[in-house]
């Protein structure tokens, strides 16, 4: 493409993509096209993409990178008819790779510290501050699960094998939440009652509690605005399944019109297959501004619709009177009872462009450019990963819960600090109507935007919608076949206290501790022995379409680590690689982190390329296996699982935020690929 040439970056990056173009679509059919252009430096970074849309926006972007190949700078900007807004993050490292502090610059104000961290002996985020002077400290039990997390806003602390119903499983058995108001707490207990089969069936939550400090604050914090003096409330719920996941029954407990909490849901749901069929709720309707309890009614036959793709078309119950999907099958229009309607425009590959909603004689329309967003033309937000800023420059933090839900909103900057908002959850990702001010921040459970126009209420997980209050995804799962004993409409297999859906959509990627890591008796150094509960292995599974599992993990040639940790670097999975991979010995389990396919490739075509990379690791016999890799001729598990994912074609910004979510210290893990066969570790020498 000459007219999209530059003199950025190297000239011709052998086997990278340089430019990309995808189709916006348009009535559901593909339109005008989305131009992308993407820049190389000599070890093939990425450092510098030009976005160029039909309207005449423009997002450039350009980075830097450290020595080890981690992200130094990341600079956006967004250009177009009136817009100009530019977004700089820097970040800076310790001796291990560990993310120490991250700032931004905006051209809408000064410098913002978006995270400050500090980290234990073993590795784990001990502390974080962040603008205005907030700290957030964090404690683990001894096997690295979170039990506390506290700020001067609101604190949680989890427990598990503890309470009423301890779970010996690893699974969250309860939590207690406090609020900060003037001179106390106020206090919100959660309990959680699971299935033989690992399913939620009992969350008992209730709030209005109040507890003092054990130490005065003088003078007392302002009040949190978004949740002082909660009042007295039972959100608690109870489940019945069948046994491929489906919610059969919901009892729903919250508060209603009169300000009374009592039972808001009494519900039974039918299915055809795995696809609601009938849906009833005998409870009366609680009509209290912020409730997103299900109506009252009987909801079958045509009321509840689906197309041959299995993609919800119709629910009466939430007032949809059709939803109709782009060729790509992404929704593009959303039609009410009433005659209102949404628009959403998305490119042929996923990414969303924009919403419009038609609610009477009113339009709003909010876009999404870049880590911008615009409503009606108007800067509301730059998002970064703490948050956003408004168009002051002042930075909205999230405070986050165990598994990423946004459980309050503060405006971080120094002097009063309080809640701007505050998220009181139901175990699915449903809002209660004690939560407070939600107009300031539309992402909320696991980070995800909820759709509350219309009364749509469903969230965006990027490949689907989910609807919270039914626990159930409106489409099917596209890697259904890797799961045929789950329905593929069943959200987290029936468990949303312990695991999330990244993006609704299987390449996955295991974290785990280093099995069998003890070091000589002879080595006396303070380091290493800090070491010792530090690395994080890693591995990846690969579940093709045809219910196989592939496990590829790599270590040394030896039984264990010994000596100086040296050896051959090959394929090799230890026992609690399989036993974690099928679900078992998950009190090992670090985090499992599902890969999203590169935009060009199918579900299948990425499983085969990640197969057919990781087998070419056996034409090199000269690898050595060192737990801290220093040079091109070592590598441990985690260089090995980067240098795969990077090679099958997963993009440099994607490793990055995979790296982020991979708990302790993934040494060797990094955007940069190590030669990986024997025509790899040629190369450098051929070029010179």
């Amino acid at each position: 493409m000459p007219e999209h040439r530059t003199s950025v970056g190297i000239a011709s990056p052998l086997g990278l993509v340089t430019a990309e173009r995808t189709m916006e679509m348009e009535y559901g059919m593909p339109g005008a096209a989305v131009w992308v252009t993407h820049h190389y430096n000599a070890v093939g970074q990425e450092i510098q993409s030009v976005e160029t849309r039909p309207e005449g926006d423009k997002v450039l972007w350009s980075g830097s990178y450290t020595v080890g190949g981690l992200p130094l700078q990341s600079n956006s900007m967004v250009s177009g008819a009136g817009r100009y807004h530019t977004l700089n993050v820097g970040t800076g490292y310790d001796a291990f790779g560990r993310v120490r502090e991250q700032k931004c610059v905006t051209n809408l104000g000064g410098g913002v510290l978006l995270e400050r961290n500090e980290y234990d002996g073993a590795g784990r985020l001990a502390g974080t501050v962040t603008q205005g002077g907030l700290r957030t400290t964090y404690s683990y039990d001894a096997r690295g699960a979170l039990m506390e997390r506290k700020d001067s806003l609101l604190e949680m602390m989890y427990s598990y094998a503890t309470g009423d119903a301890p779970s010996y499983a690893g699974r969250i058995s309860g939590r207690k939440t406090r609020v900060r108001n003037g001179m106390g707490y106020d206090v919100v207990n959660s309990a959680y009652r699971y299935d033989a089969m690992g399913r939620l069936v009992e969350s008992t939550v209730k709030q209005g509690t109040s507890e003092l400090p054990v130490k005065p604050v003088f003078p007392p914090l302002e009040p949190a605005k978004a949740g002082a003096l909660l009042l007295p409330a039972d959100h608690s719920e109870a489940f019945t399944y069948d046994l491929n996941a489906n919610v059969l029954t919901i009892e729903r407990k919250g508060r209603d019109d009169a300000g009374q909490c009592r039972v808001v849901d009494d519900v039974e749901m039918t299915y055809a297959g795995n696809r609601l069929s009938v849906l009833r709720d005998a409870a009366a309707d609680a009509l209290l501004e912020g409730s997103m309890d299900m109506p009252e009614g009987v909801y079958s036959g045509y009321d509840i619709r689906y197309d041959a793709a299995g993609r919800l078309t119709r629910d009466v119950s939430r007032g949809i009177a059709n939803i109709n999907y782009s060729v790509t099958g992404m929704p593009w229009v959303v039609g009410t009872m009433s005659g209102d309607c949404a628009e959403y425009g998305y490119t042929s590959s996923g990414v969303k462009l924009r919403e419009t909603i038609y609610n009477g004689n009113r339009t709003t329309r909010r876009e999404y450019v870049g880590p911008c967003e615009y409503v009606d033309g108007k800067l509301m937000r730059v998002n970064v990963s703490q948050g956003y800023i408004d168009s002051l420059g002042v930075l909205h933090a999230y405070i986050r819960d165990i598994q990423g839900n946004v459980a309050g909103v503060y405006a971080a900057k120094a002097g009063k600090k309080s809640l701007e908002q505050l998220n009181w959850y139901y175990a699915y990702g449903g809002l209660t109507a004690d939560s407070r001010g939600q107009d300031r921040n539309r992402y909320k459970h696991t980070g995800k935007e909820l759709v509350t126009d219309l009364g749509l209420n469903s969230y965006d997980f990027t490949a689907r919608w989910q609807y919270p209050m039914a626990g159930a995804f409106s489409s099917p799962d596209a890697k259904a076949s890797d799961y045929k004993w789950l329905s593929p409409y069943a959200f987290c297999g029936g468990d949303p206290i312990n695991y999330v859906d990244p993006t609704g959509n299987r390449v996955t990627l295991y974290a785990t501790q280093l099995p069998g890591f003890k070091l000589p008796v002879l080595i006396d150094c303070m380091l290493l022995r800090n070491l010792a509960s530090i690395p994080t292995h890693t591995f990846i599974v690969v579940s093709t379409s045809d219910g196989k599992k592939e496990i590829f993990a790599y270590g040394s040639e030896y039984d264990g680590f010994k000596g100086s940790y040296s050896g051959r670097l090959t394929r090799r999975h230890y026992n609690q690689d399989r036993e974690i991979a099928e679900g078992e010995e998950q009190d090992k389990l670090k985090a499992c982190i599902e890969i999203e396919p590169p935009g060009n490739m199918t579900e299948d075509e990425f499983d085969k390329k990640v197969i057919e990379v990781a087998n070419s690791f056996d034409e090199n016999d000269d690898k050595q296996y060192f737990i801290l890799p220093h040079n091109e001729n070592q590598g441990n598990c985690n260089t090995s699982t980067s240098t795969i994912l990077i090679k099958a074609g997963v993009p440099e910004k994607q490793i990055v935020e995979i790296k982020k979510n991979i708990p302790g210290n993934s040494f060797g893990f990094s955007p940069r690929p190590k030669p990986w066969t024997e025509e790899d570790l040629k190369k450098p020498n051929d070029e010179e």
